[in-house]
């Protein structure tokens, strides 16, 4: 019931994000066991710290090769929208290209179980329905918010 009866007002431009809500900061990483260098120089950052092998890297990997993919990012913690139940980081950003407009992705959650099925904890849930939300006041055009295994799916 939280997540029902949430409201996100849209604020002025110069309240939303800045790229300073983008620096990574400091992060501790090793490639080949948390950290991933894109091959083609679509992603944000020079290494991509993930979270998990099975999931988060395959995801990583399917953005830096997919054609219509521009520039893609996995979100540093300091990119919160809040909620009531505390601020929420999406996992990645992303920007593909299609019939010659661009459209912004956020996906909040890359969780991964058995057949691809997405298994999330009830905060994660709630935290997520309050995301869309807070995506759907900002009425921007060509944003798109998912919850997602795969680049593909």
């Amino acid at each position: 019931m939280i997540s029902e009866g949430i409201k996100y007002i849209r604020l002025p431009e110069d309240e939303w994000y800045t790229m300073l809500d983008l620096e990574p900061g400091e992060l501790v990483a090793y490639r080949g066991q948390n950290a991933w260098e894109p091959e083609h120089g679509k992603s944000l950052y020079s290494c991509v710290v993930y979270d998990s092998k099975t999931v988060e890297l395959p995801f990583a990997q399917e953005l830096d090769l997919a054609d219509e993919v521009l520039v893609f990012a996995k979100l540093p913690a300091r990119f919160t929208i809040d909620t009531p139940l505390g601020g929420y980081n999406p996992d990645w950003a992303y920007v593909v290209e299609r019939d010659g407009e661009h459209h912004v992705y956020f996906v909040t959650e890359t969780k991964g179980g058995g057949n691809n099925a997405i298994r999330m904890t009830a905060e994660e849930e709630i935290k997520t329905e309050c995301a869309k939300k807070h995506f759907a006041a900002l009425g921007v055009e060509g944003l798109t918010y998912t919850v997602r295994t795969t680049y593909r799916d």
